[in-house]
């Protein structure tokens, strides 16, 4: 309809000026002042100046120039002020061709809304997240695929773990008395924290989350629930405060897993606070939960590098079995540890019920002296020589 709604008039033609759009972009600060207090003229100076400078601006390397310049200007000119006090410069995602993926190209693999019908929102959340700032991201589906590989893992872990810890009530780490496989996970779940944190507060989001992901793979899921597995299915065979402090650990380890992977998988990690740690942490959700972090109590030097030396044994010795093709479950009738250093072999004396249980080793042998020989299996009767 060309007809003028006040004088009905139909003798129109447009405007042929065109107006910068960035014009208005960069009065972003004042629009956001304006719709958090409607009642402010967002152009009056007083009011914008107790909104302004903003915490924090994430864009694009491509409109620095633009957006991030014509912002910082406008805000200057206006109010004497920087507009934020941060801007985080991500990059873009490029398809196979290298090329930025652009809804107006249409030269995406997949659209969004194909993407949520393969993959659960989570696992694109976790894609996202692995772009370093400044630098393009590649599409990469191989990347979706490792994301779904977590959040099953995350989900299987915690299965195994809630058999153990639903039933206890939870106790101050500090107020425990932790043996070294304890203090070990202890001190590797706040150091992980430590780094963890240290990246955020730099808001590099993707080397926050290769902490949390190198502790949940390796650390907890490879070399704990491994460590503890006899403990809690075997109990008979260890002192009853071990078991339960076990317990107590496996609990606040659990959680802080949750809480760090919360920004990143929001939605499994929901799920998993709502089954296991809700009704003992009587917070409604995952998300407003704090990290208590102690650190003072958990400085376990000496047993944390004995229990290192103890997951480099247990590493050797799966190595030996996969290359024998034998299950890890397989039993080692004898197990030879030889070592010239007498203080490692004394650590492993101290902490051989664990070993055991983790190797499936029926007796223990210890030596300073090389041996050469290797892993044999000789139909029922299995023997195994560790060098270190």
């Amino acid at each position: 309809d060309r007809t003028c709604q006040n004088c009905q008039s139909m003798e129109l033609s447009a405007d042929t000026d065109v107006m910068d759009t960035w014009n208005t972009s960069s009065l972003t600060p004042q629009i956001c002042n304006h719709l958090f207090s409607p009642e402010n003229d967002v152009f009056d100076t007083k009011t914008a100046k107790q909104f302004i400078p903003m915490a924090y601006r994430p864009q694009a390397h491509d409109i620095i120039r633009t957006w991030a310049f014509y912002t910082i200007v406008k805000s200057w000119m206006h109010f004497k002020t920087i507009p934020w006090n941060e801007i985080a410069i991500s990059g873009h995602v490029t398809n196979p061709k290298r090329e930025k993926i652009s809804k107006s190209k249409e030269n995406s693999p997949l659209s969004p809304q194909n993407l949520l019908k393969q993959y659960p929102a989570d696992v694109i959340r976790f894609w996202t997240a692995s772009g370093m700032l400044g630098q393009d991201v590649a599409f990469s589906e191989n990347q979706f695929k490792i994301g779904n590989r977590l959040v099953t893992k995350i989900w299987n872990a915690f299965r195994f773990t809630k058999d153990h810890i639903t039933s206890i009530k939870p106790q101050k780490i500090s107020e425990i008395k932790l043996d070294p496989a304890n203090q070990w996970i202890i001190k590797s779940t706040n150091d992980t924290f430590t780094l963890y944190q240290k990246y955020l507060d730099k808001n590099e989001f993707s080397l926050a989350l290769n902490a949390i992901e190198d502790f949940f793979w390796r650390d907890f899921c490879d070399n704990y629930l491994e460590l503890i597995k006899d403990r809690l299915f075997n109990p008979d065979g260890y002192d009853k405060n071990a078991i339960e402090n076990t317990k107590q650990t496996l609990y606040y380890v659990g959680l802080r897993i949750l809480q760090m992977y919360s920004p990143y998988l929001p939605h499994i990690t929901e799920a998993i606070y709502q089954i296991i740690y809700k009704d003992t942490q009587k917070k409604e959700s995952i998300h407003q939960t704090i990290f208590e972090f102690e650190k003072t109590p958990f400085e376990f030097e000496q047993n944390y590098e004995k229990m290192c030396q103890i997951i480099n044994l247990i590493s050797i010795i799966r190595k030996l079995k996969t290359e024998h093709q034998l299950s890890l479950k397989t039993i080692i009738n004898e197990l030879k540890i030889c070592c010239k250093d007498t203080n490692i072999i004394e650590t492993f004396k101290q902490e051989e019920e664990t070993i055991k249980g983790i190797t499936k080793a029926e007796k223990i042998i210890y030596s300073d002296k090389e041996d050469q020989t290797k892993l044999s299996a000789k139909e029922k009767e299995i023997k195994a020589v560790v060098q270190i």
